[in-house]
C-alpha cells in the first residue's frame, strides 16, 4: 500500500501545517474530470480525538489490520483501558489518517473533508483549524487525528490540505 502527497506542499508533512495557508496545488498536473465524491458521515469517523497519542504530522492510508492495530495502539496508548479497536474490512476499505502533529495550545482541530476520485485517482480534502490571534487557549499539548473507514477506491490515495485560521472575535 503506498500513500503519497499531491502538489508542492509536502513540507506539511514535517511541519505547522499553517505553513500551508492555501489548498495544495497540484504542481501542474491536472487531476482530470472528477468521476465521484465520497462526503463521510458519523459511521465512517473511527477516531476524533484532540488529544492523541499521534505526535507527529502525519497523512496517510492504511490497508491492512497490523498497520491499523498499530495506529490504533499509538492513538490510544496512553489511555487505560483502550478503547476496543474498530474492525476493518480491508477487502472493501481503507483507513485514512489526518494528525496535525503536536500543538502547544488548545483550538486546533483537522477533519476529512471529502475524498473525490478523479481520473488520476482519488484524493483526500483535509481542513486544519488553529486559533487566530484573539482567541484564549488553553496552554496545553495537544495532538489532533481523524481517522476515517473509506471505500477501497484505488491502491495509492493524494492529499490536498487547506488550513482554516478561526477567528474568536
Amino acid at each position: 500500500m503506498r500513500a503519497w502527497i499531491v502538489g508542492a506542499c509536502a513540507a506539511c508533512l514535517a511541519v505547522v501545517p499553517a505553513a500551508c495557508r492555501e489548498p495544495v496545488s497540484y504542481a501542474g498536473i491536472e487531476p482530470g474530470p472528477r468521476l465521484s465524491a465520497w462526503l463521510p458521515d458519523s459511521a465512517a469517523v473511527l477516531a476524533h480525538e484532540t488529544v492523541s497519542g499521534v505526535a507527529d504530522t502525519a497523512w496517510s492510508v492504511l490497508g491492512d489490520s497490523a498497520s491499523w492495530a498499530q495506529l490504533w495502539s499509538r492513538l490510544y496508548g496512553g489511555r487505560q483501558p483502550q478503547p476496543p479497536l474498530p474492525l476493518v474490512d480491508f477487502s472493501r476499505y481503507r483507513v485514512v489518517v489526518a494528525a496535525m502533529g503536536s500543538r502547544g495550545s488548545s483550538g486546533y482541530d483537522v477533519r476529512v473533508d471529502s475524498v473525490v476520485t478523479y481520473e488520476t485517482g482519488p484524493v483526500v480534502y483535509l481542513v486544519t483549524v488553529q486559533p487566530g490571534a484573539s482567541c484564549v487557549t488553553l496552554a496545553v499539548i495537544t495532538a489532533p487525528v481523524e481517522v476515517l473507514r473509506v471505500p477501497l477506491l484505488s491502491s495509492s490515495f493524494g492529499f490536498r490540505a487547506r488550513n482554516i485560521v478561526r477567528d474568536c472575535q
